[in-house]
């Protein structure tokens, strides 16, 4: 799956961008967007959620909107699916995305290691 490096089809207002044209740029993984119901940025300004398309600066306002949110971890963990490299998802930038992705696989690893070591133990 590729992903674009940045929007397109803006038209050159950068800072109007609205986010579901951008979804729409990207080959999904998954057509589950029933979580978006209960979003706590559904209806708000799409630019407070994209500050590197048009930056305002109002990226702490995504944050704090996302920290009050009862579905953010279903919207990381969509961004993340789908590779999405745009906005804040969950109340994550790109960067920090690709770092809970690497601490989430570490986890996971780690959580297999020792049920596999508690096994190994179980046999012997």
């Amino acid at each position: 799956m590729t992903t674009p490096k940045k929007p397109t089809g803006t038209g050159g207002n950068r800072g109007n961008y609205d986010y579901m044209k951008l979804l729409n740029e990207f080959k999904l993984v998954t057509d589950n967007f029933d979580w978006m119901i209960d979003a706590a940025c559904r209806g708000r300004n799409d630019i407070d959620f994209f500050p590197e398309i048009g930056y305002n600066g109002k990226a702490p306002f995504a944050v704090a909107v996302c920290d009050t949110c009862k579905v953010k971890e279903d919207c990381v963990e969509f961004a993340i699916e789908n590779r999405i490299e745009h906005g804040i998802w969950g109340g994550l930038s790109p960067q920090q995305r690709k770092k809970h992705q690497r601490t989430k696989k570490l986890d996971e690893r780690e959580t297999r290691d020792r049920q596999s070591i508690n096994l190994l133990r179980r046999l012997d």
